[in-house]
């Protein structure tokens, strides 16, 4: 429910931050989102099971790993949260936002993802 908002926004912060791993080389100067934390990192406390499970129990079930990376899933999640708590906030209705970070889906089309039911979520 509503605990996912500040979570999904936690993760998408956590895993595109710095410094990178690329090529199995610590970049500092670089930031990715790689769909990927450190679960030994105190700062990622948490995340696995009561974000990422949640978030993956969607990307998998709903067959979004076949569009698109999980870096690219996680940003749209927490882009869609925030429209969430807005909404909550003041009751209104927002339009899924048409531009999310990152590729949209591996052939490139760009299609515009269905709203998260993130109340009913596992």
């Amino acid at each position: 429910g509503r605990s996912l908002i500040g979570g999904t926004l936690r993760l998408v912060f956590n895993d595109c931050s710095g410094p990178a791993v690329v090529n199995g080389t610590l970049n500092k100067d670089l930031s990715i989102c790689d769909g990927c934390i450190d679960d030994k990192n105190p700062t990622n406390a948490g995340l696995h099971k009561y974000v990422i499970d949640k978030l993956d129990h969607v990307y998998i079930d709903g067959a979004y790993d076949r569009i698109m990376s999980r870096a690219d899933y996680w940003i749209a999640a927490a882009t869609i949260a925030i429209q969430y708590a807005v909404e909550l906030k003041f009751e209104g209705e927002m339009k899924i936002l048409k531009d999310f970070a990152g590729q949209m889906g591996i052939d490139g089309q760009g299609d515009i993802l269905p709203k998260l039911d993130i109340d009913n979520s596992p």
